[in-house]
């Protein structure tokens, strides 16, 4: 079985911590995307979505324009390091029941790996179908 390092997408689109919501809220569309890893120079500090953008942002009365997206982002981010065992990684993706696994070295975003990667890869394709069940059993 490969290792994370392996099948991961290494390109990752990021926000950085000061960003505010209006600028992030434009990235995801702009990438077709729902969730960013938020940066501190390139140290992973936590992960923001377009559904804590409205709800813990817009929702809450903040201004899109004058609120940092370290003000709404979820701090506890799931991840596994780049020598991690594919199946492994599955299984984190399976019991947090999350779609991207964030792969960091020494706090630092080397990469992101989706079951879109996992599909890709060839090695990988038995166990996408299992993780997007488990997925969709959970909800």
């Amino acid at each position: 079985m490969p290792m994370l390092k392996e099948v991961m997408t290494d390109t990752v689109i990021a926000a950085d911590a000061t960003d505010n919501l209006t600028a992030t809220a434009k990235e995801m569309k702009n990438n077709d995307i729902g969730d960013l890893p938020v940066l501190e120079g390139n140290k992973l500090k936590g992960v923001v979505t377009d559904r804590d953008i409205v709800t813990r942002g817009l929702a809450e009365g903040k201004n899109p324009d004058n609120t940092e997206v370290s003000e709404i982002m979820t701090s506890k981010v799931i991840s596994a390091s780049p020598d991690t065992d594919v199946h492994e990684g599955v299984q984190q993706m399976e019991s947090h029941q999350v779609k991207r696994l964030f792969v960091v070295e020494n706090d630092e975003l080397k990469g992101v790996v989706s079951t879109g990667d996992l599909a890709r890869n060839q090695q990988t394709k038995d166990i996408v179908d299992e993780v997007q069940s488990a997925i969709k059993e959970e909800k």
